[in-house]
């Protein structure tokens, strides 16, 4: 069964100029599979609903018995704040294991900067090419 969470998009006081940017997330229960599309700028309420939302899923692959195999989609995404970046961090801290795996299709080169100083460990890996990122998740 496929889960899908449309984007969600805010326009709250909260918003900075040029946002509201979307984030939406799809599921693949049976094979542990989740894909995560992140355009433009994200309100700082958006980014908490869908970071919370993105770890209920991963917590519920692994309490499944199957490791995650995430697709993270940037290529629309642009650089955020840096406090954004560093409740990112904070709301994935621990949530990985042994044998998940998250590609990285890369934004542009401020956000792929953030993103390679957030996401510094073996799990991560960064494309540009969305076929061999989903290989490489399969492998």
């Amino acid at each position: 069964m496929i889960e899908s969470r449309p984007p969600q998009q805010y326009d709250s006081a909260n918003d900075l100029p040029g946002a509201p940017g979307t984030l939406s997330t799809n599921v693949d229960w049976p094979s542990g599979a989740i894909r995560v599309t992140a355009v433009g700028f994200w309100a700082p309420d958006q980014a908490s609903d869908h970071f919370a939302h993105y770890a209920s899923c991963v917590r519920r692959i692994h309490q499944d018995g199957l490791p995650a195999r995430v697709m993270i989609d940037f290529r629309q995404g642009v650089a955020q704040a840096n406090s954004m970046i560093e409740g990112v961090s904070k709301g994935i801290e621990g949530l990985y294991r042994a044998g998940d795996r998250i590609a990285i299709l890369e934004g542009g080169s401020i956000l792929k900067m953030q993103l390679k100083r957030l996401l510094a460990s073996e799990e991560y890996k960064f494309f540009t090419d969305e076929l061999e990122a989903e290989s490489w998740l399969r492998s």
